[in-house]
């Protein structure tokens, strides 16, 4: 971002986000922490921890820590201008968080009638159907879901502000195997 640090001897900045501990379960994650390299990967320096389960990172989260797992989507994404998006889930909402600093904090997006959330129900504890935020070259934010046997996508033209209506993305017949294999 405008005003960071500079790359040496790579082009981009490049973030490394993982969780506190190896697992999908056992033991508890704890934490999902996110580290910086400069220099393409040779080095790394720690930036912050982006999510917790017991005290939360986030104050919106009214002190509920945030939801997350071992195979969740709640990583940072890049837009254009070096900022990172991020999802947190807590507290029955999921909340749009965005870094300007190079991942050492990441601060809940407020507008006008409060913080911005997203149109997304919270993902119950271990769910594998979770959702994702991914953002194009041209900054349009894609937010891939699942609804029943749906695989749902809605785009944000505005940083999230405001999405799109939800448009199916699988085709029928996935959806109806889908359907028949949970019965």
């Amino acid at each position: 971002p405008a005003g960071g640090a500079k790359p040496v001897g790579y082009p981009d900045v490049v973030y490394f986000c993982a969780n506190t501990n190896v697992g999908f379960t056992s033991p508890a994650i704890l934490g999902r922490w996110c580290y910086r390299s400069l220099d393409g990967g040779v080095s790394w320096q720690e930036r912050s921890m982006i999510l917790r389960s017991s005290v939360p990172v986030h104050p919106e989260c009214d002190g509920h820590g945030e939801s997350f797992s071992a195979a969740d989507g709640y990583y940072p994404q890049p837009a254009t201008d070096g900022s990172l998006y991020l999802m947190v889930s807590c507290n029955g909402h999921v909340f749009l968080a965005r870094s300007t600093d190079e991942a050492k904090t990441f601060n809940v997006v407020h507008a006008t009638k409060g913080p911005v959330t997203l149109p997304l129900s919270p993902p119950p504890a271990l769910d594998i159907e979770t959702s994702d935020l991914r953002i194009g070259p041209d900054n349009v934010f894609y937010l891939v879901y699942t609804s029943g046997s749906k695989l749902l996508l809605r785009l944000s033209a505005d940083r999230g502000a405001t999405w799109t209506a939800p448009m199916t993305i699988s085709p029928p017949a996935i959806g109806a195997e889908i359907g028949r294999a949970h019965v």
